[in-house]
């Protein structure tokens, strides 16, 4: 049964990947909730069978309710790792942040980098004397 939950999980991360948004992850947590609610068996409608069939009804029994245990089982997974998913999403969007307003440049900084980056491609400088003067510019 683990291996089939593993197999289920790498499928699950193959197809649906980040790329849902919360209302899909709702929608297919809503959906696999009604499949689950479907996938019952009707115990009283397979004991008349039994009764009718003097018992050889309860091996075809047997094999649906097991054939439906494990359907179930894998959409209760199927249901978590949506739910999980959606949880994780939530969290990435409550923890997002505007980003903060950049200064600008003044055009003299401009062309002191523009010179600077010249004389790198030129190989007069390296790329560490580069990016010190860069951040020394920038920090401004």
């Amino acid at each position: 049964m683990g291996s089939f939950i593993e197999g289920f999980k790498k499928g699950y991360n193959n197809q649906y990947g980040d790329d849902s948004t919360v209302d899909e992850l709702d929608y297919k947590i809503e959906k696999a909730k009604r499949e689950l609610e479907d996938k019952k068996v009707n115990h009283i409608l397979h004991l008349l069978f039994s009764i009718l069939t003097m018992g050889f009804w309860v091996i075809v029994w047997v094999l649906i309710a097991l054939s439906v245990s494990s359907e179930r089982s894998a959409l209760e997974a199927k249901i978590k790792m949506f739910s999980e998913a959606k949880s994780k999403k939530l969290h990435v969007q409550s923890s997002y942040t505007e980003p903060t307003k950049t200064t600008s440049i003044s055009e003299e900084d401009k062309r002191e980098l523009k010179s600077l980056l010249e004389l790198k491609d030129a190989g007069v400088i390296t790329n560490d004397e580069f990016e010190a003067r860069k951040s020394t510019i920038l920090s401004k």
